[in-house]
């Protein structure tokens, strides 16, 4: 798959020529990533755990704070929320000592991903609640309007997350943020699939699946649950004599993950 060989050679040259050991353990992140949206799960673990081991020998606190983060996501997925919620605490510390507020709004989204997923709904409403977006606009504050959908999402109120996903549509479709672009263009098709506006919810998951087949990218699909599911399910069975589409959504239907994920995330996490 194009990704995972355009890191990799990049991994071999740096390693043939004795580059900055921070930027081996930056590659194996990189392939900790790649390695989880195609849902190799095992291999994205190690990947991180020898980034992990990069970053502490060379004391990079930026990269160990992002590698941190990806582990307590993991472990969100594994339903282990203790270890989450462990690893979050720990990380939330390394940010303060640390004082860069670059941090914040990634923790906050860290923080709203796990009381989705320990079902503390509360917490996660008055977060919504009280959330300022009027000030000018900054991308990294992209995963927190996303993450401000899947709240809404969560309190089945489906039309004001299309609403929000339109409002911002200009900031989150953006070509030049591949990984951002396809975590949108998911959450699109979840929020129109639920919102009962199937034309252009299939609209969208065509255009998923076309960026989407090439490098694999499975947990894009199974991160979004019984949902997806029911929408691509529905997609194919409407498209039942385009070979293309039969095997783009078979490359999705065909992990067996489906039960497992959709337990885990009921659509949410």
């Amino acid at each position: 798959m194009l990704a995972e060989q355009t890191y990799l050679e990049g991994l071999i040259l740096v390693e043939q020529q004795g580059r900055a050991i921070s930027l081996v353990g930056y590659l194996h992140q990189v392939f900790a990533g790649i390695y989880y949206q195609q849902n190799r799960l095992e291999e994205a673990i190690n990947a991180l755990e020898r980034a992990q081991h990069f970053m502490q020998d060379w004391e990079q606190v930026d990269l160990r704070i992002n590698g941190w983060i990806f582990v307590a996501l993991l472990q969100l997925k594994s339903n282990d929320l203790e270890t989450a919620h462990r690893i979050l605490q720990e990380t939330e510390h390394m940010v303060l000592h640390q004082g860069n507020k670059e941090w914040e709004s990634t923790m906050t989204v860290q923080r709203v991903w796990y009381w989705l997923a320990a079902g503390e709904l509360q917490a996660a409403s008055t977060w919504a609640k009280h959330v300022d977006f009027s000030a000018a606009w900054h991308p990294a504050r992209k995963d927190e309007v996303l993450m401000w959908v899947r709240v809404h999402l969560a309190q089945q109120q489906y039309q004001d997350a299309v609403k929000i996903l339109e409002r911002f549509n200009g900031a989150l479709d953006q070509p030049g943020d591949i990984a951002g672009m396809l975590r949108f263009l998911a959450l699109l098709a979840v929020a129109l699939e639920q919102a009962d506006e199937r034309r252009r919810a299939q609209e969208t998951v065509v255009r998923l699946l076309s960026m989407s087949e090439h490098e694999g990218y499975v947990r894009l699909f199974l991160d979004e649950g019984e949902p997806m599911r029911r929408l691509l399910q529905r997609f194919l069975d409407a498209f039942a004599a385009d070979e293309q589409v039969h095997r783009g959504c078979r490359v999705h239907f065909s992990r067996g993950s489906w039960q497992r994920s959709s337990r885990r995330s009921r659509g949410v996490v």
